[in-house]
């Protein structure tokens, strides 16, 4: 697939990590760095999966013990991914200040330079 979006010019994002799920053990990562490579040998801005900005989000899927143990990395990796910054977080749950420092005043995402 990754290859094949190199044929059509509008494909300009592809997701470069494992599912998200808060509070699991699975390896969200170690494929991250290699995927990330690839995807910019082919002209593709890579980007982590969505992630909770908060720590406990009431009512999900998973559980009351379900938790995000680190949501400023969560959203430090998302800026410096350089691809869109995604929160899966319910609307009356976001941490609407920890997501406006991965951009500027007029919206405008935070990238590395490279």
């Amino acid at each position: 697939h990754i290859l094949q979006s190199s044929a059509f010019s509008n494909v300009l994002y592809g997701r470069a990590s494992q599912d998200y799920q808060a509070g699991s053990l699975r390896d969200q990562w170690s494929y991250f760095p290699m995927n990330s490579m690839l995807f910019r040998s082919v002209a593709l801005v890579p980007f982590k999966d969505t992630f909770w900005s908060t720590t406990t989000q009431p009512g999900n899927i998973w559980g009351p013990s379900c938790q995000e143990t680190n949501p400023q990395l969560q959203a430090l990796l998302a800026a410096l991914s350089s691809g869109p910054v995604g929160p899966s977080d319910k609307v009356q749950h976001i941490n609407a200040t920890l997501l406006m420092q991965t951009s500027r005043a007029d919206g405008l995402l935070l990238r590395p330079d490279r």
